[in-house]
């Protein structure tokens, strides 16, 4: 997904499965068929009690067998940050194995999409929000979180309430457009 990794320096910063990572030091090193390549080590960039001690590392001649891109664009994230703000969109049918393939693809937008629609049926009464709807939600929205708050400069807390009230604005639209096609009842 990565278009020039040669151009990678420390410090830079990679989205991996949707967790921001810095990467940390750039080693030279020798394949077994005697081939140079660089190994890429990195560690996320927002610590967790799960993550606090995690440290990762590729070579980047297989960085493009991957996934890993580089955080989007302020354009890019302002323009998903739109689409959870609009009112009809295309929702995403819950199935676990479906909802983890759509988030292991590392796109913005997928995962905006998975967001979009969890948020709706957490917040629809009418609606079973089970525990695992509730624990991909949680992850889903730490990944969109945390990309808004890197690609923003902002703490995690604002990146949280800013995607909430995006995610609430389409709610409110949602409910708009609902009450706009039921007909008029008869007095």
């Amino acid at each position: 997904m990565i278009d020039t990794p040669n151009e990678f320096k420390k410090n830079d910063v990679i989205v991996r499965f949707g967790i921001i990572n810095k990467i940390t030091k750039l080693e030279k090193i020798e394949d077994s068929t005697g081939k140079k390549d660089k190994l890429i080590h990195f560690e996320p960039v927002y610590k967790t009690r799960s993550n606090e001690t995690l440290k990762l590392s590729i070579p980047l001649g297989n960085l493009n067998k991957t996934t890993i891109r580089l955080p989007a664009s302020k354009a890019v994230l302002n323009d998903e940050l739109k689409y959870l703000r609009q009112g009809e969109y295309e929702k995403i049918q819950f199935n676990q194995l479906k909802v983890k393939r759509i988030i292991s693809t590392n796109e913005l937008h997928d995962i905006a999409q998975v967001l979009k629609t969890l948020w709706e049926e957490k917040r629809d009464e009418d609606k079973n929000f089970t525990i695992s709807k509730r624990n991909t939600f949680g992850m889903v929205m730490m990944r969109f979180q945390q990309e808004v708050a890197y690609v923003l400069k902002i703490e995690l807390e604002d990146a949280e309430k800013k995607v909430v009230s995006a995610l609430d604005t389409g709610w409110n639209r949602q409910l708009k457009l609902r009450a706009s096609e039921k007909p008029a009842s008869e007095d």
